[in-house]
């Protein structure tokens, strides 16, 4: 069996596993080297020893060795067909190409192939890593920090958004802030704590560096972190599925994931980057590498010859394609639903999306026989992947597009659609080139830029691809009519696509006694919805297999088929997997599944799992909790509770038997200037493919993962539904003042987890009755969403975007919203406490409507009507002089009110309009 394929991408997973290993082992690499010709014979072949300084370079190397030599058992373990793929001889080294050599000769290739890695190791860290880049065990590091002794052990993985160039917007001012102006704005840095993945506020979110505590700080508590970490690793490592290649690399990489995510690639000049996403995206560009060069040549891809040779692409060869798959109407269909039935399905329709995605990429994987470690980014629809520039990958991908789009038009007429975008390009290897020239395209001759540059030139391709979507189904027959009308013929309640009943459209449930009809689309969205407070896991059958689907299909919660791609998705609960007789043990495929834990991380099931030839995971996914409701019923004269979702009316009651109500809040937010923080926030220095996934990762675990969190508080769980979240994207409903209080909390928390005040979210609330329909609120706040995008105050940057627009008015988050809860705060006070009567409300909503008529007069060159502006200060002295003596918090509040809406002075003041006012007063 030829395995150098397999062995060069788990080599290159592996590569730097090493530098989790040497940080939490307690012994020196001069102490384990002692008395030991071997490992002295080992550390001269992968490290290098620099007399000068009587120190070993490199010495991650030698430790990612030992891990190999200590695991030998497990790699054995590995088969595939029932055969063992490798054999691990710690003893056959230097010229033999194998797993062990090429994980440990990255710096130090001896083969051809084994310079794949390094090359591949150069381009996801952006640099060449010579001597300079090795990690020094002592001095200075990032920021002028001095670590003293043992600095490749104590320095943390820092926070990526310290370091993000948060560019201007606004009108005249094209102004990008530096470093100086960055760090008189940002004083703290932040790094992240050395912690297993688990989405709670103490393991993943970062905190403040305090500089001088390091230098003279024992190295002791910082390698016993690792060690802790360490020790656990290897206990999941060993219950990791070794009866598949895939089943084992793919599990592996979520393994790394989850103990890596929050270590640094490098202590010296890849701090901000997760030794997760280095290791991952080397292992992907090393086998696009290798692949090009089996199809090409290794002769006409790369330069190399001999053991300390330079490695380079060669001029004018260009192995690597970008590749990004781009959703468009996603958003729209999530909430173009026509009717108050939309609740039945809406989060599935949120769900079924992620999975539509996920969907494409593992068409993606199967079809290019790539992996899941590919994926460089994947947020809102859009993602990017690298893949061998091979004419066969390029034919199929446009295979993959044609058999997406035959599904989108089938299932939801058009109305989501999908963009495929291409860029073929190289890297050059030469030393000391700036990373702005590194990436070389293939356009008219050599054409030098950086990764920025590649991003925007992917995005662009395939904008200009969705320019003609479903180009693939053009013709005659499609602009045909789709039917005929008639008594059999009715609209989907859900989605108002017109049907036949019982051939088109099915029954979804009777209410008073009147059918509901939807597609089967829709009706699966339902199931989903339904199903997902139960599910656990996810399980992706990877095989087209009928009859294993149809097995499936019986025993799961739900299934999610995406029609002819040949991926289906399965919803179990944790029992229906793990019990021993569980029919999932019993089917047995190749590369049969990938079974995901819905947001754990915990492998320790993996044990009681057991399923033959299959990958384990974990997926964040925002919202599969909803709030509840309990209710009873009547069981053959028993009074049973039971539980079920609350619908969007259920969500507005104030207690829970339903006699007070109020109104639904409708949430959209998203992060302001995102494309901008990808595109260009990343300086020069810290540019890397790793780091561009470290960034996507970032921010899902927040959006993806830790908004549960968040809404899993007492304050929210019983009101506050989280129908989709990922990416930088936020769309929640619930009773009106919980939803407000939500976005402040998303706000806050997401300023927590950045630890900076101008990477911001904006959002916009629509506040309706229970029974509106909430495709029309959901516009609606995505309206109001734009306006807080639109916000702007001339002459302060900071005031651009950070808004939040709820009643109509757009407020700043950052000098406004605490202005605003004060003045509600004291006018409910006084009112309460009978002090002011609710008639000070209305007068206040007056006042609004009168100075907003009079700003669209303004605007016209109209003359406006100021008797407002007497009215109300009559208004506001005899209503003061009328209160009685003792009521001084209530004259206060009234003066507050004067001088703010006329002076712009004081507490309330707001200079150039009144929305503070006129938001309080409606809060």
């Amino acid at each position: 069996m030829d395995t150098i394929r397999q062995q060069i991408y788990l080599g290159a997973l592996l590569h730097d596993i090493g530098k989790f290993y040497q940080r939490a082992d307690n012994k020196l690499i001069r102490d384990i080297l002692q008395n030991n010709p071997h490992l002295n014979a080992i550390a001269q072949l992968c490290c290098k020893f620099d007399e000068s300084r009587n120190k070993w370079d490199y010495q991650h190397s030698f430790w990612t060795y030992l891990f190999y030599q200590e695991n030998k058992n497990l790699f054995d373990s590995i088969k595939e067909d029932n055969e063992q793929i490798f054999n691990i001889n710690p003893f056959e080294n230097k010229g033999i190409d194998n797993l062990i050599n090429f994980s440990i000769f990255h710096h130090k290739p001896q083969t051809k192939l084994q310079s794949i890695i390094q090359i591949a190791d150069w381009i996801s860290s952006g640099m060449e890593r010579d001597d300079k880049n090795a990690e020094n065990e002592e001095g200075i590091g990032i920021k002028n920090i001095d670590f003293g002794m043992f600095k490749y052990k104590k320095v943390p993985m820092f926070s990526l958004f310290n370091e993000i160039i948060v560019k201007s917007e606004t009108k005249g001012n094209n102004e990008t802030h530096d470093n100086n102006q960055k760090k008189n704005k940002q004083e703290n840095l932040y790094s992240f704590n050395l912690n297993p993945l688990v989405v709670d506020e103490d393991s993943i979110f970062p905190q403040v560096i305090e500089k001088d505590s390091f230098k003279n700080a024992s190295v002791d508590n910082y390698q016993k972190n690792y060690f802790k970490l360490w020790e656990e690793f290897i206990n999941e490592f060993y219950q990791l599925p070794t009866d598949s290649f895939h089943g084992f690399s793919e599990s592996l990489l979520y393994l790394l994931k989850k103990y890596t995510w929050c270590i640094p690639a490098s202590t010296n000049d890849m701090v901000h980057t997760s030794l997760y996403e280095h290791m991952k995206t080397t292992a992907a560009i090393a086998l696009c590498l290798y692949d090009y060069q089996e199809h090409e040549g290794f002769e006409k891809t790369f330069t190399w010859e001999r053991e300390n040779d330079y490695p380079k692409i060669k001029e004018g060869v260009y192995p690597l394609l970008m590749v990004c798959w781009d959703l468009s109407g996603i958003q729209k269909f999530i909430y173009d639903v026509s009717s108050t039935k939309a609740s039945v399905s809406l989060k599935g329709r949120s769900f079924y999306l992620q999975l539509l995605i996920e969907s494409v990429i593992q068409k993606t994987i199967i079809d290019c026989n790539s992996h899941w470690g590919n994926v460089v980014y994947s947020s809102g629809g859009k993602l990017f992947m690298i893949l061998p520039n091979l004419e066969d990958v390029r034919n199929k991908l446009k295979e993959i597009k044609n058999d997406f789009e035959e599904l989108l038009w089938e299932e939801h007429h058009g109305k989501v659609s999908i963009g495929l975008g291409m860029v073929e390009f190289s890297f050059d290897t030469t030393k000391d080139k700036p990373k702005k020239e590194r990436i070389l395209f293939n356009s008219n001759g050599q054409v030098y830029g950086s990764l920025s540059d590649l991003w925007g030139k992917t995005i662009t391709s395939a904008s200009e691809d969705k320019g003609r979507k479903f180009e693939s189904l053009i013709s005659n027959e499609l602009f045909k009519p789709s039917g005929e009308w008639g008594n059999n013929y009715t609209l989907c309640a859900v989605t108002g696509v017109e049907g036949k009943i019982e051939k088109d459209l099915v029954l979804l449930e009777k209410d008073d006694d009147e059918k509901i009809w939807v597609t089967r689309a829709v009706k699966k969205q339902a199931e989903i919805g339904k199903t997902l407070k139960d599910a656990d896991y996810i399980l992706t059958y990877l095989k087209d297999d009928p009859e294993g689907n149809k097995y499936l299909d019986k025993r799961a919660h739900c299934s999610i088929s995406m029609s002819d791609i040949g991926i289906n998705h399965y919803l179990f609960d944790q029992k229906q997997l793990i019990d021993e007789n569980a029919e999932f043990r019993f089917i047995s495929s190749a590369d049969i599944a990938r079974v995901r834990r819905l947001n754990e991380t915990d492998f320790n099931v993996i044990s009681s799992l057991k399923g033959k030839r299959c990958s384990y995971g974990y997926l964040f996914y925002g919202g599969n909790i909803q709030a509840r409701i309990t209710e009873e019923k009547n069981n053959n004269g028993k009074t049973e509770k039971f539980e079920r979702d609350k619908t969007f009316e259920e969500l507005c009651w104030i207690d829970n038997n339903g006699k007070d109500k109020t109104f639904l809040g409708v949430l959209r937010m998203d992060v302001d200037g995102l494309g901008s923080i990808f595109s260009k926030g990343i300086p020069d220095d810290y540019k890397s493919f790793a780091a561009y996934s470290t960034l996507s990762f970032l921010f899902d675990l927040f959006f993806s993962g830790y908004l549960n969190t968040i809404r899993y508080d007492s304050h929210f769980k019983d009101f506050v539904n989280i129908i989709y979240s990922g990416g930088d994207d936020v769309f929640a409903v619930g009773r009106w003042d919980k939803i407000i209080e939500f976005a402040e909390k998303i706000r806050e928390e997401f300023g927590k987890f950045t630890g900076r005040e101008d990477i911001c979210i904006s959002g916009g609330i629509a506040i309706v009755g229970e029974k509106f329909p909430i495709r029309i609120a959901a516009n609606m706040a995505g309206d109001y969403e734009d306006a807080s995008k639109k916000y702007k105050k001339t002459g302060n940057v900071e005031l651009d975007k950070n808004a939040i627009t709820f009643f109509g008015e757009t407020i700043s988050w950052q000098y406004e919203w605490e202005e605003v809860k004060e003045l509600k705060k004291s006018l409910k006070s006084e009112i309460t406490e009978n002090r002011l009567s609710k008639a000070i409300l209305h007068q206040i909503i007056r006042w609004k409507i009168i100075k907003d008529e009079n700003n669209k007069k303004t605007k016209e060159n109209l003359p406006p009507d100021l008797s407002y502006r007497w009215h109300t200060a009559y208004y506001l002295k005899r209503y003061g002089d009328r209160i009685s003596r003792g009521n001084e918090s209530a004259k206060e509040l009234l003066k507050k009110l004067q001088n703010g809406l006329f002076t712009g002075e004081g507490s309330f003041a707001t200079k150039e309009n009144s929305s503070v006012k006129f938001t309080a007063d409606r809060y």
